[in-house]
């Protein structure tokens, strides 16, 4: 398929991509593609956002689709210049794009419609100053190199970022704790036997939606406290960001967003907030009461906990998803790269230096 199907237009406020995203949808291949995590975004765009949808073929039943933010770009942080820069699946700002969508890529109905997607996608986006693409995987980075290249322009990769994934034995295999390293299994074992001093320990999840917005207030203060003792402002910084989570809350919980709870006994110790699509889990935050005894390593004995509540479920990959933690390396089989790209328009291509 050529790129002549190729349309890019802006939303109406307030817009949606309408019945196309609920088709594409289904072909999503990772939970930020789908149209729960999708159509709560653009509810929650900062003012001023007015996001592009791009489709290759059929408006109402599209071969591939993508939205894309638009913002001016500003001179010292502060005078708008006449430039726009592009991002795909992202508003463009800052603040708000701490959501971070992970595996970041077109919806495609098939594989094949990729190449003709992208090459729709560079002249739609070759007037602004750049088009980014955030943390997406290497075949979509190399499958834009191609499209670029045959457009003559370049791909810059401004940044790799290694993810980690937990791979699941099925049931009855021995539990996922065997397959760890000695001195983490000794971490979790001892973190749990001085626990269950002040009771059984426990991994509970939400059981309505009540009390999933519950455990995640109790997250959301058990984080920011963490972050903010480190000087950093956490996943959660602003309201915006609160209320795009609790409305993702609401809407997807139980089956594709859950909240998990870590208790000993009557005393509540942390919680997890995680996504699931198909046969994979997505660990996306997680707050933990550090404060009480900093010797106890309440992550690692909850992610333990979690890998067996989501195993007994069937899930087969339990992934940390990107950035470089300790506790991400102790508990993953093995780690894979994502890449964040920019390529530059016919402005940006005249303004960068050789």
């Amino acid at each position: 398929m050529t790129a002549d199907g190729f349309r890019c237009d802006p939303l109406a406020p307030g817009g949606a991509p309408g019945e196309a995203l609920e088709r594409l949808g289904a072909c999503a291949e990772s939970f930020f593609q789908t149209p729960l995590w999708t159509r709560t975004w653009l509810e929650h765009l900062p003012p001023g956002s007015r996001p592009w949808c791009c489709r290759l073929g059929e408006p109402d039943a599209p071969e591939a689709m993508a939205l894309i933010g638009r913002r001016r770009l500003r001179l010292g942080g502060r005078l708008p210049l006449p430039l726009r820069r592009a991002s795909l699946s992202e508003s463009g700002e800052p603040g708000f794009d701490r959501l971070a969508v992970e595996f970041n890529g077109p919806l495609l109905r098939r594989p094949s419609a990729l190449p003709a997607f992208l090459e729709g996608l560079l002249r739609a986006t070759a007037g602004d100053y750049e088009l980014l693409v955030a943390r997406c995987t290497p075949q979509l980075t190399e499958a834009l190199q191609a499209a670029a290249g045959r457009q003559g322009r370049g791909v810059t990769v401004y940044r790799r970022s290694l993810g980690w994934l937990c791979e699941l034995p099925a049931a009855p295999e021995p539990q996922y704790l065997e397959r760890l390293g000695r001195s983490t299994r000794q971490a979790v074992r001892r973190t749990r036997r001085r626990l269950e001093q002040e009771g059984e320990v426990r991994l509970t999840p939400a059981r309505s939606d009540d009390e999933a917005l519950a455990f995640f207030a109790g997250l959301r203060d058990l984080h920011e406290r963490t972050w903010q003792a480190r000087g950093e402002a956490g996943a959660f910084a602003s309201p915006r960001l609160v209320a795009f989570h609790e409305s993702l809350i609401a809407r997807g919980h139980p089956g594709a967003v859950q909240l998990l709870r870590l208790s000993a006994g009557r005393r509540t110790l942390g919680y997890l907030y995680n996504f699931r699509h198909g046969p994979r889990v997505y660990q996306y935050q997680g707050g933990f009461d550090y404060v009480a005894d900093p010797r106890l390593n309440l992550g690692l004995l909850a992610h333990v906990l979690a890998i067996e509540h989501h195993r007994a479920e069937g899930v087969r990959c339990y992934d940390l998803l990107a950035g470089d933690a300790r506790y991400k390396r102790q508990l993953a089989t093995r780690s894979y790269r994502l890449d964040s790209c920019r390529i530059a328009g016919r402005i940006g291509r005249w303004l960068q230096p050789a």
